[in-house]
């Protein structure tokens, strides 16, 4: 197994203090025997440069609360959390979009019944979502506020799937890995807004180095085979 986002370094990508956010927006990984994670993702100008910020993080844990909430509670307490952050970070009084697991059609549903605003599947193609959150990490343009605990902790511990790639199969282990998925989703559906800071690319990653983990290359030769800069002025 190997870490799939090996760019990280909590003491460059977490921070303790956020820019005035002007735009954000919704991720949400859905679970009901497991967990819910549902994370802000925000726009803002720090020094003249943009970057990308995942601001908030709300998870339930049914297994640890000993409780599964149904499609209409997960949708009040959402809603109850947004407002609360929208005290701190007025741009989520008005969110840009949410993106929802695509999987979770009657969760989606529960929602547009409860009057949320432009709700929509969530982009879950795996691979471009990895590429992608590693494009922005690699260039210091996504930040994670120090609050997103859950997101922190599971960073590390997200990785690629050993047996699936034996199989030829470039998949990461499904095992903690609910805000990762989240941010996935969020950094897929804030394309439009961050296209431009890397010059309109992802990552091209030399795929059999990047995904097989018995054979992966450091961060610094994925790096280097791609267009994009490590770091961007």
């Amino acid at each position: 197994e190997g870490t799939i986002w090996d760019m990280w370094a909590p003491e460059r990508h977490l921070v303790d203090d956020l820019p005035d956010l002007h735009r954000v927006m919704l991720a949400v990984d859905y679970g009901t025997a497991g967990v819910f994670a549902a994370l802000l993702l925000g726009e803002g100008r720090v020094e003249g440069r943009e970057r990308l910020y995942v601001a908030r993080e709300w998870r339930w844990d049914a297994k640890a609360n000993r409780r599964q909430l149904t499609d209409a509670e997960y949708s009040a307490r959402l809603r109850a959390q947004v407002d609360t952050w929208a005290e701190e970070i007025p741009a989520a009084y008005e969110l840009d979009r949410v993106h929802v697991d695509p999987s979770a059609s009657s969760f989606i549903t529960q929602l547009h019944r409860d009057g949320w605003e432009r709700v929509r599947g969530a982009d879950n193609d795996v691979g471009d979502g990895i590429r992608e959150v590693a494009t922005l990490f690699g260039a210091d343009r996504l930040l994670v506020h120090s609050s997103c605990e859950g997101l922190a902790k599971e960073i590390p511990g997200y990785v690629w799937d050993a047996k699936a790639s034996l199989r030829g199969e470039d998949k990461p282990v499904k095992a903690n890995d609910h805000s990762c998925d989240a941010m996935r989703y969020g950094v897929r559906g804030a394309r439009r807004w961050w296209r431009g800071w890397v010059g309109g690319r992802a990552v091209a990653l030399d795929e059999a180095a990047w995904a097989r983990p018995t054979r992966r290359a450091s961060r610094a030769a994925c790096l280097a085979s791609s267009s994009v800069p490590a770091s961007l002025p």
